[in-house]
């Protein structure tokens, strides 16, 4: 039986030394503390103490630093579903203006080449598609206010169907259906 207290350090929270210069080396190394001079180990939420008014303020500024660029990034991305929409129309679309094109192939000119057509079943879940008996396809958005305008041009030269697209808003369009060019 140990009396009450035994082996436990006093009230200062070091061991006595023992006697002797190399009892006192041997002991200074086994108590050492690793840690910064001055800072003790605490485990009743002290250790929380790096959370003072300085090292606070520098807290907020890193995260106000590391957020900022990302308010000025969502702006960027503001539009981004009604132009990815707009591109999946156009893409979508690809096989009805493949099949138009072949139509209109085989007879020479765009006249009922858009009779009995139907768009891909993405594209039935994503907008009101309509194609024109000449071969018109509009595309309009059933979430996002989105049209797309595909209309055939017969090219006599080359005996070739050629797309002008264009759509609303201007802004939300992919590439070839901003300008007035033609595509195959």
């Amino acid at each position: 039986l140990r009396p009450a207290g035994a082996g436990r350090a006093p009230q200062g929270g070091r061991h006595p030394a023992p006697a002797g210069e190399r009892a006192r080396r041997q002991h200074r190394a086994a108590v050492r503390d690793h840690r910064r001079p001055g800072k003790r180990c605490r485990r009743d939420g002290a250790h929380l103490l790096w959370l003072t008014t300085g090292n606070l303020l520098r807290f907020s500024l890193l995260a106000l630093f590391f957020s900022l660029p990302s308010v000025f990034a969502m702006a960027g991305y503001a539009c981004y579903e009604e132009r990815s929409q707009a591109s999946s129309f156009l893409a979508y679309s690809i096989s009805l203006q493949r099949d138009i094109g072949n139509r209109a192939e085989k007879q020479k000119s765009l006249i009922n080449t858009g009779i009995n057509l139907a768009g891909p079943d993405e594209l039935a879940k994503l907008a009101h598609t309509s194609i024109s008996p000449d071969g018109v396809i509009t595309v309009i958005g059933k979430k996002v206010p989105v049209v797309l305008v595909l209309t055939p041009r017969w090219n006599t030269a080359t005996e070739r169907v050629q797309w002008n697209c264009f759509g609303t808003p201007i802004k939300d369009m992919p590439p070839p259906c901003r300008s007035a060019s033609l595509f195959e």
